[in-house]
């Protein structure tokens, strides 16, 4: 019985729908390719393709999900990044 592991799966998953949604990079862009192992894959490997500046969004996105974190901490300021201290969104 393969082994399942569902985080894993859920990212690979998350970053395929996020190649779907997105236009693909023409052939002189530059692409990121994103390899997530799993036993639960067939082949061992899921591979993702991205262009470059969508790789640039998810790593501003983690830094800000991790500063999100770090003031949420009992030394922190209490800000998120969502909505700077306010309580609403800054959409």
């Amino acid at each position: 019985m393969t082994e399942q592991h569902p985080y894993v799966d859920d990212l690979a998953d998350i970053l395929a729908e996020l190649a779907r949604a997105l236009p693909e990079p023409g052939p002189a862009a530059t692409a990121l390719h994103m390899a997530i192992n799993s036993p639960s894959y067939p082949e061992g490997t899921r591979r993702v393709e991205l262009a470059a500046e969508v790789g640039s969004w998810i790593a501003e996105t983690l830094r800000r999900e991790l500063a999100t974190h770090d003031s949420a901490q009992p030394d922190g300021d209490g800000r998120c990044w969502h909505c700077r201290g306010t309580g609403r969104g800054t959409r």
